[in-house]
């Protein structure tokens, strides 16, 4: 539904529940008001507006964690889909895959102590580790020809496999960061 269609609703169907109670007298209304409900209405309104702030503040705190985790998580994403754009070509330059692994091992250091230091500390990236080093054994464990890694059809659907394994992996790290 449009948003200004549900703020037009509420405000239509706040007018027509005022001047239904003002013009019906199923209330009847004090023409002098109380010191002590005021005391009362002060009271609980700065009640409900500390609740308000500090929950607020909790959320806005978890949730900014949450972002920069996300962010280094999809950082780490986009280099894997240069690995993998490699991997379908089935010629990988050694050089930028090498490069590659160590970029991916850095923001993996770097994301394992953000998860750390966050609300989120009890999610390991061992898992994730494990896969990046079985996927660098298979990819730089083939002798490179004229600074190239020529896949053959053997050892292709293996380190492709793991390439789309690795990645999924992120993904599902994405959705436990949410769940936290």
């Amino acid at each position: 539904m449009n948003k200004y269609f549900i703020y037009g609703l509420c405000i239509t169907s706040g007018v027509l529940l005022g001047v239904f109670f003002c013009n019906f007298s199923y209330f009847e209304f004090d023409k002098s008001i109380k010191i002590t409900d005021i005391i009362y209405w002060i009271i609980t309104s700065t009640v409900g507006l500390y609740i308000a702030i500090n929950v607020n503040k909790v959320f806005q705190k978890n949730h900014s964690e949450k972002d920069i985790i996300i962010l280094e998580i999809k950082t780490i994403i986009k280099s894997v889909d240069k690995m993998i754009f490699f991997i379908k070509m089935k010629r990988l330059p050694f050089e930028t895959i090498k490069a590659q692994f160590k970029e991916i091992n850095e923001h993996l250091n770097l994301l394992d102590t953000l998860i750390k230091e966050s609300h989120c500390s009890t999610l390991s990236l061992s898992n994730h580790k494990k896969k990046l080093h079985e996927l660098r054994r298979l990819i730089t464990g083939l002798s490179p020809t004229n600074g190239f890694i020529i896949l053959k059809n053997s050892n292709f659907n293996d380190i492709s496999k793991n390439a789309r394994e690795f990645k999924v992996a992120f993904y599902k790290l994405i959705f436990a960061i949410n769940k936290c």
